[in-house]
């Protein structure tokens, strides 16, 4: 379940960010004062490179919870 597995990202930045985590095809975000938390399923190099053009106060970058790792390989599973 762990190969492709998504990442769970938490940062504290005050820029705006909406543009970026549409480039970055993010899922489940969410923001709430000045704090982002999103799933993002890619390269973590392209998530940092991305991310590095913001002032970032803080950023965590966790494996995805259990639960989330069976909603990930569902919803793969479903897609033809």
């Amino acid at each position: 379940l762990l190969a492709g597995a998504n990442r769970r990202v938490t940062l504290k930045t005050r820029d705006d960010i909406s543009s970026t985590l549409h480039e970055l095809k993010v899922k489940d975000s969410e923001e709430v004062n000045d704090t982002y938390v999103f799933v993002f399923d890619g390269p973590v190099d392209q998530l940092i490179k991305v991310l590095a053009r913001h002032s970032i106060e803080d950023l965590r970058i966790e494996e995805p919870t259990l639960e989330e790792q069976f909603m990930h390989y569902y919803q793969r599973e479903g897609k033809p």
